[in-house]
């Protein structure tokens, strides 16, 4: 079985759709659905992959790439963040991407200082 095929009975599943569902709304020859869905097809059109797609809700980047019907959803709700982000000019990003790393940097820190309690306290000042 190929990866797409894999991937296409995942996210059917995932998705609680029959494979009747997907191939009528695709309006693909169930013939050819079940080729595609037990690997058969080993490199289905770029058409093919982008109606797949539009039925079962998810973006061709799922198919074309290594990730998990979890791991598109996270992408997907990560996707808006991801393109205000881009529209940002480069200043301003990098501003943006430099607060977020001090803010996990400085929560990391506070977390290992509360785990350790042990450290030394800081001295008084003396005149």
């Amino acid at each position: 079985m190929t990866d797409f095929a894999k991937k296409l009975k995942a996210i059917r599943v995932h998705k609680k759709m029959s494979a009747k569902d997907v191939y009528t709304a695709a309006d693909l020859f169930p013939s050819y659905y079940y080729r595609l869905e037990k690997g058969e097809v080993k490199d289905p059109a770029y058409s093919t992959i982008t109606l797949l797609s539009r039925v079962l809700g998810v973006r061709e980047e799922y198919f074309l790439y290594d990730l998990t019907p979890h791991e598109m959803e996270l992408y997907e709700k990560a996707r808006p963040m991801m393109e205000r982000l881009a529209q940002l000019n480069d200043e301003v990003l990098i501003t943006k991407l430099e607060e977020m790393i001090d803010s996990v940097y400085m929560t990391r820190n506070i977390e290992a200082i509360r785990k350790d309690r042990s450290l030394p306290k800081p001295r008084k000042a003396t005149a």
